[in-house]
């Protein structure tokens, strides 16, 4: 996912422009910009590593679930733990890395009770596996809601005066989109929010567009 609103190239562009109004409307689109692209940044922080986990995760479990030697076993966590190794250079929360210590240090653990054949403790470990992998996913999510807080929160500071309404009417339709992101993530319905995340694109260009309308210079 792209950051898809344009920056303003700068405020000494207003001396070029007529109408008192083309300065604020100048400085709320660049606080649009700036709440956009942290928005972005925020939500999709840990969304490429979990998916790179998620990956690893499936090939993994279908192969431990087929082995039918504790060795065979062994050998389906080796891969998924040599495949963990390499993720280096995802961006990641403090709460999502912390999280993913633990899910590396239970397979370590996993590792170690297979070797001694202790198979309650095996068992144990495929357990805590399941619910770690739970808890990244969970994570990811709660970051994703909070990301949208920030972003809702930034947006209800911005003042509105002497913003044309057309702006403002298309500024409150992507306002809305995002409250029905954050809405549909914490009731855990992630097609309908991907699909409206999928959506930010065309408020963001209507915004750019009637910012241009208005006067201002963009960059592309």
């Amino acid at each position: 996912m792209r950051n898809w609103l344009q920056a303003v190239i700068s405020l000494s562009i207003c001396a070029l422009l007529s109408g008192c109004g083309t300065t604020a409307l100048l400085n709320f689109h660049n606080s649009v910009v700036d709440i956009e692209s942290a928005w972005l940044d925020e939500h999709n922080q840990d969304v490429d590593l979990h998916l790179a986990i998620g990956a690893s995760e499936e090939q993994f479990i279908a192969r431990y679930n087929s082995a039918t030697l504790l060795a065979e076993q062994l050998t389906a966590i080796n891969a998924h733990l040599a495949n963990l190794s390499s993720f280096h250079g995802y961006s990641r929360s403090a709460d999502f890395d912390s999280t993913f210590v633990e899910y590396i240090d239970n397979l370590k653990q996993w590792q170690r009770v297979i070797q001694d054949e202790d198979i309650p403790a095996v068992d144990e470990a495929a357990e805590r596996q399941a619910s770690l992998g739970e808890k990244l996913s969970s994570t990811t999510v709660q970051n994703q809601i909070s990301a949208a807080d920030t972003a809702l929160g930034a947006m209800a500071s911005l003042d509105r005066t002497e913003i044309p309404e057309d702006y403002l009417d298309a500024f409150a339709k992507w306002e809305a989109n995002i409250r029905e992101i954050r809405q549909n993530l914490s009731h855990e319905k992630f097609i309908e929010a991907n699909r409206l995340i999928d959506m930010n694109e065309q408020f963001v260009t209507h915004l750019n567009e009637i910012a241009k309308q208005h006067g201002l210079d963009l960059i592309d």
